[in-house]
């Protein structure tokens, strides 16, 4: 199954396990979540090893797995269902991969329009911190490169530095 994951609440992402013929008998078999790329704790609700009946007669059986929604730009996550202890049917294909597309934006990174404002002195240095923003969460690794350039403020004015790295990691 594939799902967009949404920014709250949660979706179905729904497998289908089918029979490739109707039993005259109940098949029976148990189905579990792993995790792959999405987590059972933050991406979907997982399960652990759980029985289910598809009736006799019948030939499908949906069972939904909810996924979690999130306001967090991150890649697309994957997880799946395994199947086991089969009775009552010849075991086929026994896994299926469940996707999370992420439907949130890349955020835009930025420096506070006010820049700083130090007194100069007349000795030593005086740190001018300059305020980065991303204008939403990510759960994706930020990197940028910065360096200092003269304005009207001369060379002698300031330590200069750069080019440097800057890398923002924590999630929110």
């Amino acid at each position: 199954c594939s799902v967009t994951e949404g920014n709250s609440g949660s979706t179905n992402c729904n497998f289908v396990v089918r029979l490739s013929a109707a039993s005259g008998r109940a098949v029976t078999f148990h189905s579990a979540t792993v995790d792959g790329t999405a987590g059972a704790l933050s991406d979907y609700t997982g399960h652990a090893s759980t029985a289910r009946t598809i009736a006799a007669g019948q030939t499908t059986l949906s069972i939904a797995v909810p996924v979690r929604g999130d306001i967090y730009d991150e890649d697309n996550e994957t997880f799946a269902l395994a199947i086991s202890n089969v009775a009552n049917a010849t075991p086929g294909s026994l896994s299926a991969t469940g996707t999370i597309n992420d439907d949130d934006p890349t955020p835009t990174l930025s420096v506070d329009n006010g820049g700083c404002s130090v007194a100069e002195g007349n000795s030593g240095t005086v740190p001018c911190v300059f305020t980065l923003r991303l204008s939403s969460p990510s759960a994706r690794a930020v990197s940028m490169s910065a360096r200092t350039v003269a304005g009207s403020a001369e060379l002698n004015d300031f330590v200069s530095f750069g080019p440097v790295s800057v890398a923002m990691t924590e999630r929110m």
